[in-house]
């Protein structure tokens, strides 16, 4: 099943990560919201809308599953997508509380320190939160979940289906070398990898 409302493209990811790691939850418009819930950043004058990755792994941590967040960007913040001063205090203080919280668990690893240790990302299943400004020039960023290695997949949650709207030449390096790549050329494009 494709994400259920526009805003829920990071629990549908999520679930497909899940239940590729061997979590079985049904990828329906319940779990999804309350995935959400759990995981909901993004402060919006008017409905609801999207998750960071430091929220969909305290959302995964509901369903026994201890994953990982890199953030690529140091300064990265949903703040930035809106305008209003309120707006922007809120989403600030979600995200620096789910910082801490995966920073408080030792599940917090930052591009610098990945790049000091001269560390690849692991060739596992993971969540990718993309920015769209290289592919359509919009201020969004979208949730997919990629799988590395022979069986490789991308799936999409906006389609519901194991293709994506991202342009994938932009994944050409992952598809020919998997997570294991260095993280120097997704930088640009790719704010927040769950694994």
């Amino acid at each position: 099943m494709s994400q259920a409302l526009p805003f829920l493209c990071g629990p549908a990811a999520l679930i497909t990560l899940l239940s590729w790691k061997g979590s079985i939850i049904a990828n329906d418009l319940g779990n999804q919201i309350d995935l959400w819930r759990t995981a909901n950043t993004v402060f919006m004058g008017q409905g609801p809308a999207g998750c960071d990755g430091a929220g969909l792994l305290r959302a995964a941590d509901k369903h026994n599953q201890k994953l990982k967040l890199i953030r690529t960007k140091s300064d990265f913040s949903f703040a930035r997508t809106v305008r209003s001063e309120v707006q922007k205090t809120v989403i600030r203080q979600v995200e620096n509380d789910n910082l801490a919280f995966a920073d408080a668990l030792g599940r917090l690893i930052t591009i610098n320190e990945m790049k000091s240790a001269k560390q690849f990302l692991p060739d596992t299943p993971a969540l990718l939160l993309c920015s769209m400004r290289a592919y359509s020039m919009s201020n969004e960023y979208h949730w997919i979940t990629f799988k590395p290695g022979a069986d490789m997949a991308i799936y999409d949650p906006l389609s519901g289906q194991y293709e994506t709207k991202i342009d994938l030449r932009f994944f050409e390096s992952f598809l020919h070398n998997g997570l294991h790549s260095t993280l120097s050329a997704y930088e640009k494009y790719i704010v927040d990898i769950i694994f």
